[in-house]
């Protein structure tokens, strides 16, 4: 065998490994119903905050995480605790996608990606309407 090939061989193997990795870590798109009933499994969570319910950050306590209620696309609601940086104008966020783990009802989250109201939408409402008025 050439040493090419055998070469070869080992960076395909390289990539299967990583490969597998990157499967074997990444999480499943679930709701808080099968995150409560596997709480040893890394899931995704996508919802939207409870309107009402207060979002709890003390950067003076910790910095490095925040809580919140949540409501999944099924309308459960559970408590969660995120290990994050909270982003900007968090209240305002349409959706909000979580990955983490449930433990005793309570959502603990490690990575948060958030879905902000467009502040180009307004403005496209009111030139679409201008356009239409100056064409009459």
């Amino acid at each position: 065998m050439k040493k090419t090939h055998i070469a070869l061989l080992f960076l395909l193997a390289g990539a299967f490994v990583a490969l597998a990795s990157m499967l074997s870590r990444s999480a499943e798109h679930a709701g808080f119903d099968l995150a409560s009933e596997q709480p040893d499994r890394i899931v995704r969570v996508s919802g939207t905050l409870v309107p009402g319910k207060t979002v709890d950050y003390q950067p003076e306590i910790d910095p490095n995480s925040f809580r919140f209620w949540m409501a999944d696309k099924s309308g459960r609601q559970a408590r969660v605790i995120c290990y994050d940086d909270m982003p900007y104008d968090f209240e305002k966020s349409e959706e909000v996608v979580l990955t983490g783990q449930m433990k005793d009802d309570v959502f603990f989250a490690t990575d948060l990606l958030v879905k902000c109201p467009s502040k180009y939408v307004e403005d496209d409402l009111t030139k679409s309407s201008t356009s239409a008025a100056e064409m009459q």
